[in-house]
């Protein structure tokens, strides 16, 4: 969880990201959706190999996720890297969280009572 949360910081902070050329991943809302579903991803199974239940592993994820996205966007705006935080990018990164989460919680819960 560590590393894909450095890995966003990284990719978030840098004054020059790679540019991806492909129609999909070059769309930065994509990019953005992407990274902070593979971010929930990683947390909700990080976070149900403790004592949590299932519901609030996944829903931990997803706060967390969402929450990192947007202390990400506030230090673009103030950190004076060129770059720059928007809204846009924090609705992304909720729908990648909140798809990921949505889905993991899913898998883990059917078929239980």
């Amino acid at each position: 969880m560590a590393g894909v949360s450095a890995g966003i910081l990284w990719l978030s902070l840098t004054s020059s990201p790679p540019v991806f050329d492909d129609a999909l991943l070059g769309w930065d809302k994509a990019q953005h959706a992407l990274a902070y579903g593979v971010l929930a991803l990683v947390a909700g199974r990080f976070f149900s190999l403790g004592k949590l239940t299932s519901s609030q592993a996944w829903g931990l994820a997803v706060v967390y996720a969402m929450g990192y996205g947007g202390l990400l966007e506030v230090l673009q705006a103030v950190a004076g890297t060129g770059r720059m935080g928007e809204w846009g990018d924090l609705v992304a990164d909720a729908v990648g969280a909140l798809s990921v989460g949505s889905i993991g919680f899913w898998l883990r819960t059917r078929g239980k009572p």
